[in-house]
């Protein structure tokens, strides 16, 4: 479970740096329902998808005023995947920031990936 929270943050950091100075004033509290989290959860899976998609299309690019298009193009994706998870970005950001600190929550997390990777259809074909 430790080593999925360790993967989580170390993936969650470049979308944390974007949290806006009133999130990092206050934090709210942690999920503390499952819905929630499994949302949050979800969101995560699709933005370390559109993060590596980023970062291929970053390294692929020379110019830097497209590469500065793509972050843009990029943190517009994150944040409408973020909200179209029901959760806002600010929210979003609190629950991360909170599963660095939270050995209770990074379990929480750690067994939603693994169910939702043994319900994947493609879970044990590598």
């Amino acid at each position: 479970m430790r080593i999925a929270a360790l993967l989580a943050a170390l993936l969650l950091a470049p979308f944390l740096a974007v949290a806006s100075s009133e999130s990092q004033a206050q934090l709210l509290d942690p999920p503390t329902n499952d819905s929630e989290l499994s949302r949050f959860v979800d969101a995560f899976i699709n933005l370390v998808g559109l993060r590596h998609g980023t970062m291929i299309r970053l390294h692929e690019e020379a110019d830097p005023e497209k590469q500065n298009e793509i972050k843009s193009e990029a943190l517009n994706a994150m944040t409408s995947t973020v909200e179209q998870h029901g959760l806002t970005v600010d929210r979003y950001n609190d629950i991360a920031t909170a599963l660095q600190n939270d050995s209770e929550l990074q379990d929480r997390v750690g067994t939603l990936l693994q169910q939702m990777a043994e319900a994947s259809p493609s879970a044990g074909q590598e």
